[in-house]
Formats: C-alpha cells, structure tokens, sequence
C-alpha cells in the first residue's frame, strides 16, 4: 500500500457501502460482467478502501488513556501527547487496567512485538495516516548487507534469533521466493535462511546453522536497490496470551511477521478499521523433500472463542487466511466458535479469505454457531505471494465435521478467484471422508460471483460445480447457496 497519506473528505459511508454492493446485486444473473461493470467495482473497491484508511476515529473507551509516540519518553508519565511513551518495552512491562487505551500516534512506526492484555483498547491519535506495528527488520541500511564469496548472494549482517524468516517485502510490493536450500538460491529475489533457534529448519541447517539470511541479487546491494526492505519476523505483530477477552484494536496498520492478531479461547474481541499485510509463510514442518509446510498470516482464532468480530478491515498478501476460527488436534477437548462476524470488510491476494474447520467429533460439544460472513469484498484470491494457490478459494472449510448452527455467508462479492471460490463440507459427526450432510453447512445467500464460463468455481461436499447455470439450480435444490447472482467475465 502506498506511503502517501491523501484524505478524502467524500468518503463514503457505511451505508452507501452496503447500498452499493446491493445495487451490483441487482443486475441479472448470468449477465455479463463487462468492462463497464468491472471497471465500476474497482472503483467501488477503492473507494472503500479509502473509507478504511482515512477513518479519523479514536475507539471508545472508559479508563485512562496512555499515549505512545516515536518522540516520546519511557520515563514520562504517558498521560498526555506531551508526555507520551515510546516504545514497546514500555508497553509490554506496563500493568493496566481493564477499561484503558493506548493510543499510537498516527504516521509513526514500532518494529517487534506487542504483548496486548486484557480489557484495553489499542487505537490512534493525532493526525494522519494510521499507526503502523511491524514485525519485521529494517532492511534498508547499505553497511548491514554483505557481499558473501558467492556469486550474486548476499547476507543480511544480523544475527536474528528467529524460528525462521518468513518472507522478505520489497518497497512494499514485491515479495522475495523461499529456499530450503543455500545452493538453491539462483535468481533475483530467492532468499535462504538457517536459524539455530529453529525447531523446525531446512536440512541444511543441520550441521551449520549460522542465524543469517541470504538473498540472491544481481543488482547490487538491495539497501541501494530498494527504498523499502522488510525483512519480516517469525512473530505475531500483536499477540495475546490463551482466554484473552475484551480487546479492542481499532484504526492500525499491522505489517509484515508471521500473523497480524493471534487469539486463543478468547471472548469479546473487536477489530475494526485494520489494515492487515504482507503476513505469514513460516516453515511449520522440518523442511525435507515433500514435506515443507508453510503457514501463517491473517487473523487466527485457536480452539474457540466467542464475541469475536471484524468490521471494515482491509486484508491483502496474507499467506494463509485473511480470517479463520479453527481447531486442529486430537483428543476429547472441546472446540466451540460462537458469534463470529466479519463484514464490510475487503480481502485481495489471500489464498483462503474465509477458512474455518474444526477436527473434533462430538456434535454437542463442537460446533460454530451464530457465524455471520457478510457485505465483504473478494477479489484476487489465490494471487498473492502464497504457494499452493491452486487450493485456494474465498470460503474454505476443508473436509471435517464443521458442524454449523446458524452459520451465513451473504451478499459478499466474489470475484474471479484463482482456483475455486467456495469449497464447503461437512461430515455427519465422528464419520469423516464416509457420509456427508447438508445439513450442518452454512447457509449462503444473495452472494455476487464473477467467474468465466464453465470454470470450476465451487466444490461443495466433494462434487466440484461449474460456473453455469446448471451448477446454480443444482445448488439452489441442495439449499447450499440461494439468491446468488452469477457474472461472467472473460
């Protein structure tokens, strides 16, 4: 996203917003989406993304305020603008009280990791572009790149104590390609990273783990070839400890590291006015041949929670999700996801903008109930930096029991997909991969699709559909998706 900060005093509203989703409702189904209709959405696009960038509000709240600027002072009392923090230490060591705020101040920038804690409201203030939280090294600096005895390889001259290294951004565009190995590092932008602190790592770590990163360029030093060089961090830009509750993160910029937010059996968690990028693609498995998993990025909800919701946030070059409640493991712990909501929200350039699953069995005790996914923007879904795109889609459950009570995804835009743009199973309780329902998948309704002609665009409980007007009927007679309106494209 660019640097510059342009308000525009004609943002829309959060009523137009949803109006005018209504009204590209509106046009027939399977009318053709054309270069009119196209060049109108991306014009919608924008202008919502404006409403989510120049929001000017500081989110409520009833305790004592804190305030943290680039200028500031640990010593200071942190009372007043004047008086303001600076860092993170100061932060993460402060005990407050449920009912307070910290209040960045906008067009300044922090790098690391925030602890958050419980009950306290997390917004801006002043004037300008959004706080930005990065978890990421800054790369930019001409002395702390090497030339290493290898043709085109540079090192990063900083020892990082970091699980792995998951990505590295470049002038806030372009992402650099993941090696496992040094001697795979062949083109322009492949990087090699060997942590010592890993516990998992490439098999070249093995013997010799130096904590270095090293990037191939042709070009010359990357801090002379690139005004901005992100070299992002194995931690969560803002982490929280398992059963945290009323948090509120409103109007920041959350960049780079492994995930923007990560919440664990949480309650009563609200974000809104976020910008979330450029998060995730952390090795998860020891890298050997056919099993290097890569994972990360996005908002993820552990285990269960409930009251968690995201309201006009914008998500772009997450790895994985963009939003995902999920539970993946074994045993007889409960897993239960109740009042979820994200809407009015947009989502470019992630793999899986909606993923949920749930691996446990027993119906009674693991469920989502009362999840709503609705008036959101879709678009360029499995065209980030990801890899695996051709498992991508908007809406992604994978094959588990996903047992849903009153579980919708309405009048969302789903535009022309990579892969897929829905892919939803459920399983009758404790009979994966034997006897599908019906009845426990979500309800989608009145959602807008642009796809072309008879492309795979969705599998629902293993049959895959096309887009045509077959595939509409049969999903209307299941009850999967009514009321949807259908555009194709070119």
């Amino acid at each position: 996203m660019p640097n510059t900060y342009k308000p525009n005093k004609e943002l829309i509203t959060e009523k137009q917003y949803r109006d005018i989703i209504d009204a590209f409702a509106a046009y027939p189904s399977f009318s053709e989406a054309d270069e009119e209709y196209l060049k109108r959405l991306d014009n919608f696009t924008e202008q919502a993304k404006n409403m989510i960038r120049y929001n000017a509000d500081t989110a409520p709240f009833t305790g004592t305020a804190y305030y943290v600027a680039n200028s500031g002072n640990d010593n200071a009392d942190g009372l007043t603008p004047e008086t303001a923090w600076a860092t993170y230490a100061k932060l993460n060591s402060f005990e407050f009280k449920e009912g307070d705020a910290v209040l960045f101040n906008r067009g300044d920038l922090w790098r690391g990791m925030l602890e958050a804690r419980n009950g306290v409201t997390y917004s801006a203030f002043g004037s300008g572009p959004k706080p930005k939280l990065l978890a990421a090294y800054n790369g930019h600096t001409f002395a702390q790149w090497v030339k290493t005895e290898h043709e085109n390889i540079w090192m990063f001259d900083k020892v990082l104590e970091d699980i792995d290294i998951p990505n590295i951004v470049f002038n806030g565009e372009k992402a650099a390609t993941k090696k496992l190995k040094f001697e795979e590092l062949k083109q322009n932008l492949d990087f090699f990273y060997c942590s010592d602190f890993a516990w998992v790592r490439p098999d070249d770590c093995e013997k010799q783990p130096d904590n270095h990163l090293y990037l191939y360029l042709d070009e010359g030093n990357p801090a002379n070839v690139f005004e901005e060089l992100e070299v992002c961090m194995s931690e969560r830009v803002i982490n929280s400890t398992r059963g945290s509750h009323d948090i509120t993160y409103h109007n920041l910029e959350l960049l780079y590291g492994n995930s923007p937010i990560w919440t664990e059996d949480s309650k009563n968690i609200k974000i809104s006015y976020c910008i979330m990028g450029w998060c995730g693609g952390r090795l998860w498995t020891k890298a050997k041949e056919g099993n290097n998993t890569r994972l990360g990025g996005g908002v993820c909800t552990w285990h269960g929670c409930e009251n968690i919701s995201f309201d006009h946030c914008y998500f772009y070059q997450q790895f994985d999700s963009g939003v995902t409640p999920q539970y993946h493991w074994k045993g007889d712990v409960a897993a239960q996801f109740i009042n979820y909501t994200a809407t009015d929200c947009i989502f470019e350039t992630t793999k899986w903008t909606f993923e949920w699953y749930n691996t446990q069995h027993t119906m009674d005790t693991n469920f989502f109930k009362n999840i709503y996914f609705g008036y959101n923007i879709c678009r360029t879904g499995g065209y980030g930096y990801s890899d695996r795109n051709e498992e991508s889609a908007y809406v992604k459950s994978w094959g588990h029991e996903n047992v849903c009570y009153n579980f919708q995804i309405s009048h969302n835009i789903f535009d022309r997909a990579f892969a897929t743009s829905i892919e939803i199973i459920s399983h009758a309780p404790g009979k994966r991969g034997k006897n599908v329902s019906y009845e426990h998948l979500p309800k989608m309704d009145s959602n807008i699709y642009i796809e072309p002609k008879n492309k795979e665009f969705a599998n629902v409980n293993h049959i895959i559909y096309k887009f045509n007007k077959a595939s509409h009927t049969t999903l209307e007679k299941l009850g999967v998706e009514t009321g949807a309106v259908y555009m194709y494209s070119k």
